[in-house]
């Protein structure tokens, strides 16, 4: 069953069959969480829903909407979607909703565009039925790099036209009819990955994706001969980074493909490459005249200033490989009828080079940006941006400024340079560009000659004299032609400046569109938002496959001759596909291998460390003479194992890369005569303990080394020691007796080492030593030992909640509670039994919570089902605490801890009745005067006059609030006020801290100009960063004014607070980042200061808290970006009572782990 929540789709359940011949799956949408708000502009209304775009027909109301995809079965065909149910929320009557506009074609340098007309559809607005008809709308399917995908588009709003009456979704259970026709075919799934980000059932794609049985290929260049060694240098550091790689001569392609012209031969080429080698990158080494732009037909913009304006360049067509692009045989190709399905099986960007110079600077930008930058940019963007139009007034810096506060995180500092600001200039922006910067947003009139800023203009000379140096980043622009690369276009000269300029450019090859009046809403801005959020919130690092999920997200959109197929064609990169943004300062890696090997075949262990800390994950790759001859990935210790056979004498390219690294690396040396010993690893031996092979805490196990000898020479008198340097163990012998080693010869060390294991080590931990190799007592040889704890991890995966016939647990309900245990640890769990129990007054378990588990191997599950009792005296909301307390034969604890809220959380009031826990100061009361809803609202004024008075200084406090996870504040508003002045309502937020000013509406207030004079009702929202599940705030509206003229002032409506978290701290489905992450001291009860280890699997901002047991934040231990993946804080138990408490771990805001801890003063 899908269901969505907060706005996101997922799959819970399997495929039903109806009837034999069709088939169906349920799903259900909550949005309960997603803010609608109503501006006003004129006589009409704007409604919007938090993360969903405006778009409209020309004439009809301007709708919320957002799409939505599916995967299905192989050969499957979605034929209907039923809606079943749904719940709405009332938001208003008497609205005029804003009717949309055609698209604006955006404006250009000395060409006067006209805007469309206004249109209102006289008909639709005078009916009685709902628009749209229906909430969901199945709109198409596609098969997308193997997989059916069902596209759907999503209408969180229902508008009645002629009474005005506006709705919101809360609730919807749908039903999605399918029907199978056979097999999907032979197609390769090379990049799972890529659908995986996008669809909203991941879990139902395959687990890995199927490589073809032939060697594979990765990355192809594909250029001209007199180009092709301008290209070398890169194809050789995208084999250092693990890809399998290639150049592709157009006269090489044109020989042995065919097709109707060139174009068509270079895709054809590429089809074979994508289903027989899996390719999934392509690099287009040469502008238009070296390799050919398909020009492709989306609509007629009916412009009419240039001959050529429709017809748009399109590298998609290198990318969607299915089908001709030429279906009914015109020759026009990407019409509709052409059934161009329009998603990627390999991702694109071309480097618009002529020569072998310009070719040769394109490949050393790129090679400096991912392999070497600057470390002083990296953090730092541009945001440059027009005014649009002066009537309807469009600041596109508000775009820029919706994606800053959406998107870009803190620590970015981003450099805004806007029209409106009076600060974007010529000089401005060529002197923020020469500064250096990592991101680059531009919004404003373009040609393919010309970008616009401010009063000023950009041009390709000024491209061309840049003098950025190597701190260079990626821009994009809305404007019109900037991206035109048949043409000399600027964004070329951007890219070709060997000593400046930028390493990507991502823009339009002909016009951009707009949504006059609506900054940030036009279309053209829609591709830019959601470019940025797959960045900085998705963490797409490679350029070419976030543009590629950026353009996807619209492909229902699409499939009409419009604006959004428009962008699907012309929207380009100019740079390398698989380049990697840095989007934080990266960290620096360190490796460690021999520096001389044989010359024959080899097993090498390579070591990757950051800090002294393994890294897991990194890739690690051998080359000779610029060609891959062993490849690997280091394990959860940091070391990969790899099988060479080098071909000659000539050294090796020792390369680790990993994301959020520079990478590492070093020459290793091959040598024809001598002894090369090489170590392999270590076999456990814990017969005295469990006898799992593992390393266990509180056990004492042997480890035999394995030792092999290569080369020509034999040694003699050989022992070895080790040398703990780190981690929770020890050793208790310290030489072992190896003998002699013959070359070819392998060796098990008997009888080991003797090692133990901390009883307080946990999984996970690192344990490092160097094994030192002895010939006649002289240590001649070491090698990097990187072991890890194995212990069961045992964590709630999740609880399904069931109580009164709803999800919410509430005074008085009988609670059933399916709970999901895992094991994310390293080591296979025995027969674990226990109890969940709560330290909470008011909820009993039945049977005392008793609870077994099986045996679970890493990574399995079990389901348990306990019934709970929440007393009928509950105050409610109450946050609960759940504790899961397991423990084996040997008397060893696991378990987990997750909280779960009991009632219906939040606040909610109308002020339709009286409530005396609300102060109300001054001139504030309840007034039947004007209401949102009901026949009430607070007022700040006189019942008499309908206006506020001088001087006042009045305030409305709420009582104190109990608030859940993420709680956002909303409220509805009317006002009027002095269009000068200081007469305004300031917005507070309180806490044990104090007062805290949230927002201000008003005189000379910013919402001025979204909230004009004689206004209409609108809700406000504010999400309330920082505060935590049983944090306690309270709400204040204070009203001031001077002593100058007054106006009716301010009213206050249905006022709640929401978005709390209904149910627990645990994930559906645990991610891989949850897997990944760890947290463990070395001692349990904590008596004295403690460092709290942690483990990361990246990179990003991190918060490590401390919790009590009711769920109440007491200490940040640490809050910050950091560059490495594993580190410690300080715990001081003596700053807090005595008892048990919560570690809680956040990566970028998600909660990762969280882990129980006993503090004794």
């Amino acid at each position: 069953m899908f269901h969505i929540e907060g706005g996101i789709m997922f799959l819970t359940a399997g495929l039903l069959v109806f009837l034999g011949t069709s088939y169906f799956v349920d799903g259900r949408v909550d949005l309960t969480e997603k803010a609608a708000t109503l501006r006003s502009e004129g006589v009409y209304g704007v409604a919007e829903v938090e993360g969903f775009d405006l778009d409209g027909q020309p004439g009809k109301p301007l709708m919320p909407q957002k799409s939505y995809f599916v995967v299905l079965p192989e050969g499957a065909r979605p034929d209907s979607v039923k809606i079943v149910d749904v719940e709405y929320e009332y938001l208003g009557s008497g609205i005029q909703l804003k009717p949309a506009r055609r698209p604006a074609i955006l404006p250009m340098p000395g060409i006067d565009v006209p805007l469309p007309p206004e249109e209102k559809d006289a008909g639709l607005y005078s009916s009685a039925g709902p628009y749209p008809s229906s909430p969901l709308r199945l709109v198409g399917s596609s098969l997308g790099s193997g997989e059916r995908l069902a596209e759907l588009i999503l209408f969180p709003l229902r508008y009645y036209p002629e009474e005005g009456k506006l709705f919101k979704v809360n609730r919807l259970r749908f039903r999605l009819f399918y029907h199978l026709e056979g097999s999907g075919g032979n197609s390769i799934r090379s990049d799972i990955g890529f659908y995986r980000r996008m669809v909203i059932n991941p879990n139902d794609l395959p687990s890995h994706r199927f490589l073809p049985p032939r060697d594979y290929l990765d990355y192809v260049v594909i250029t001209g001969d007199n180009l092709a060694s301008a290209f070398e240098p890169l194809v050789e550091w995208k084999r250092q980074k693990g890809l399998r790689a290639a150049i592709r001569t157009i006269s090489w392609i044109n020989s042995n493909y065919t097709g109707r012209d060139l174009a068509e031969k270079i895709r054809n080429y590429l089809k074979v490459a994508y289903a027989d080698s899996g390719l999934k990158w392509v690099l287009l080494g040469g502008d238009v005249d070296i390799v050919p732009a398909r020009v492709a037909y989306a609509m007629t913009s009916g412009a009419g200033f240039f001959p050529d304006e429709d017809s748009l360049r399109a590298d998609l067509y290198y990318s969607d490989l299915d089908g001709s692009w030429d279906a009914d045989g015109d020759g026009v190709f990407g019409e509709v009828t052409d059934s161009v399905d329009l998603y990627p099986e390999v991702f694109v960007g071309r480097a618009p080079v002529r020569n072998l110079s310009e070719a040769q600077a394109f490949v050393d930008k790129v090679l400096a940006y991912e392999k070497n930058p600057p470390l002083d940019y990296l953090e730092k963007a541009l945001f440059f941006a027009e005014i649009l139009w002066q009537d309807p007034y469009t600041d596109s810096g508000e775009g820029k400024n919706q994606i800053d506060s959406l998107y870009v995180p803190d620590y970015i500092d981003v450099q805004k340079l806007y029209e409106s600001l009076g600060n974007e200039n010529r000089n401005t922006v060529l002197g923020a560009i020469n500064s250096g910067k990592n991101f680059l947003n531009h919004a404003g009139h373009g040609n393919y000659y010309v970008m616009g800023a401010g009063d000023d203009y950009l041009y390709p000379d000024d491209m061309d004299a840049l003098t950025n140096g190597d701190k260079q980043g990626i821009l994009f622009s809305i404007g019109c032609w900037v991206g035109a690369f048949d043409y000399d276009a600027i964004s070329e000269h951007f890219i070709r400046n060997p000593e400046g300029g930028g390493v990507a450019f991502i823009g339009n090859s002909r016009y951009g569109w707009g949504s006059p009046g609506n900054p940030g809403y036009g279309y053209s801005f829609k591709f830019d938002k959601e470019l940025y959020r797959l960045w900085f919130q998705e963490g797409v690092a490679h350029v070419g496959e976030a543009l590629a999920l950026a353009k996807a997200a619209f492909i229902p959109f699409s499939r009409e001759e419009n604006v959004y197929r428009w962008h699907q064609y012309q929207l380009n990169l100019l740079g390398d596909p698989e380049m990697e943004i840095w989007t934080f300062t990266p960290g620096s890696l360190q490796v460690l291998s021999p520096d001389s090997l044989p010359q024959g075949p080899f097993s090498l262990s390579v070591s990757v460390m950051a800090g002294g800390t393994p890294i897991s994950g990194a890739s690690v790759t051998l080359l000779q003479n610029g060609e891959l001859i062993a490849c690997g990935q280091t394990g959860q210790n940091g070391v990969a194992a790899l099988n060479l056979v080098p071909q000659g004498p000539d050294s090796l390219l020792l390369t680790a890369t990993r994301t959020g690294y520079l990478h590492a690396g070093k020459v290793i040396y091959l040598s024809e005569d001598g002894s090369y010993p090489g170590y392999l690893g270590m076999t456990v031996v814990d017969s005295a303990g469990n006898g799992d092979g593992l390393l266990n805490p509180g056990e004492s196990a042997r480890i035999l080394p394995r030792i092999f000898l290569a080369g020509t020479d034999g040694l003699d008198d050989l022992s070895l020691v080790l040398h703990i340097e780190g981690g929770p163990w020890s050793a208790s012998d310290s030489i072992l007796s190896l003998g002699s080693l013959d070359p070819g010869d392998t060796a098990l060390v008997e009888p080991g080492f003797e090692v133990q294991i901390a009883d307080t080590a946990s999984n996970g931990a690192s344990l490092t030593a160097t094994l030192g190799l002895l010939v006649s007592g002289v240590e001649r040889w070491n090698f990097q030992v990187s072991e890890l704890v194995a212990l069961p991890v045992i964590y709630v995966r999740s609880i399904s909640i069931e109580a009164g016939g709803d999800t919410v647990p509430e005074p008085g309900e009988e609670v059933t509670m399916d709970i999901t245990l895992g094991n994310s640890g390293l080591a296979p769990s025995e027969s674990l039994q226990g109890a969940i129990s709560s330290p909470c007054p008011y909820l009993s378990f039945q049977g005392g919570g008793n609870i077994s588990l099986p045996p679970l191997d890493p990574d399995g599950t079990h389901t348990v089902q306990v019934l709970a009792d929440v007393d009928g005296g509950t105050p409610v909301p109450y946050l609960a605490t759940l504790i899961i307390s397991l423990h084996d034969t040997s008397g060893r604890d696991y378990g987990d801890t997750v909280f779960l809220l009991l009632g219906r959380t939040g606040y909610s009031y109308d002020v339709e009745v009286e409530d005396p826990n609300w102060y109300a100061g001054g001139s504030w009361h309840r007034s039947d005067y004007r209401s949102h809803s009901g026949d009430y609202s607070w007022y700040c004024g006189s019942e008499v006059s309908h206006s506020y008075s001088n001087y006042a200084d009045d305030s409305l406090i709420s009582p104190w609030i109990l608030v859940g996870y993420s709680p956002i504040l909303r409220f509805w508003h009317w006002f009027e006020a002095t269009t000068y002045g200081n007469d305004g309502l300031y917005l507070f937020i309180g806490d044990e801290s104090g007062w805290h000013v949230l927002d201000y509406i008003g005189s000379g207030g910013a919402l001025d100009s979204l909230m004009p004079i004689g206004n209409s009702w609108a809700e406000l929202s504010y999400e309330l960063d920082g505060y935590e599940p049983g944090d306690s705030i309270r709400v204040m509206f204070l009203f001031r004014s001077d002593d100058s003229e007054v106006a009716e002032g301010f009213y206050i409506d249905d006022i709640s607070i929401s978005g709390v978290y209904q149910g627990l701290y645990a994930e559906e489905t645990p991610s891989r980042l949850q897997q990944d992450c760890q947290l463990f001291t070395d001692r349990i009860p904590l008596m004295g200061l403690e460092e709290v280890r942690y483990l990361i699997p990246r990179p990003g901002y991190l918060e490590i808290s401390l919790y009590d047991v009711s769920g109440r934040r007491v200490e940040i231990l640490f809050s910050g970006k950091t560059n490495m993946t594993s580190g410690e804080v300080s715990i001081d138990p003596f700053r807090h009572p005595s008892g048990y408490y919560f570690l809680t771990l956040k990566l970028d805001g998600k909660i990762l782990r969280t882990r129980k801890v006993l503090l004794l003063r």
